[in-house]
């Protein structure tokens, strides 16, 4: 009984997907990004992320943590602004 209720599944669902959801093919343009977005996006997150643990913890050693990556990120986006052929 169970054994042909999951062999009605397996042979119905994907019958449903393919007529509600199917599958699209989707061209991603290959142009690459310049380098320095890369770095800033990179220490952005990880910004953010000393961000949240300061503020779930509320400690001084993660605050001067976060205010050293924020400081980081600051002179990486001067650095980016700075650099020849921007």
């Amino acid at each position: 009984m169970l054994k042909d209720l999951v062999h009605c599944y397996n042979k119905s669902l994907p019958n449903v997907l393919d007529k509600h959801a199917p599958v699209r093919k989707k061209v991603i343009d290959g142009t690459p990004l310049v380098p320095w977005f890369n770095e800033i996006v990179l220490v952005r997150c990880k910004k953010r992320k000393a961000a949240q643990k300061w503020r779930r913890t509320g400690r001084r050693g993660d605050m001067l943590d976060y205010k050293a990556k924020k400081n980081y990120v600051s002179q990486t986006i001067c650095k980016s602004d700075n650099s020849p052929g921007s």
